[in-house]
């Protein structure tokens, strides 16, 4: 359900998850340091511009944001930290494969390469 509270847990989660101070983030974005507490402690709603800004700081997707927000009563920030680690984990393993697939395909060329150099030559 999107709330303040559970907006304001999310942003603050992902932007201690970053490692940025409210402070660091409010010369970012750029807003008050109270203002942001203000969000953070689910006072108020952010304008629009602002939880864009926010979420582009926090490098995080704000259809995302209310994609979660809206199949949740009450923010569990402990579900959703496992929940980024397993994601993380995901995108680490695709990663790896689409390197190896690409050395592969270099792989393939060089022996192409190598066979055909003869027929090249003639």
């Amino acid at each position: 359900m999107v709330t303040k509270e559970n907006l304001g847990k999310l942003i603050k989660f992902f932007r201690e998850k970053k490692g940025l101070s409210v402070k660091a983030l409010a010369t970012k974005v750029p807003r008050s340091q109270s203002g942001l507490t203000e969000i953070e402690n689910g006072k108020r709603f952010p304008k629009l511009q602002l939880l864009i800004d926010i979420c582009n700081e926090l490098d995080i997707n704000i259809a995302e944001v209310f994609y979660y927000l809206d199949r949740v009563e009450e923010i569990d920030l402990q579900h959703l930290d496992q929940g980024l680690q397993s994601n993380n984990r995901k995108d680490k393993k695709d990663e790896k494969i689409e390197a190896l697939k690409r050395e592969v395909n270099r792989l393939k060329v060089e022996i192409y390469d190598i066979q055909n150099k003869d027929k090249i030559k003639k």
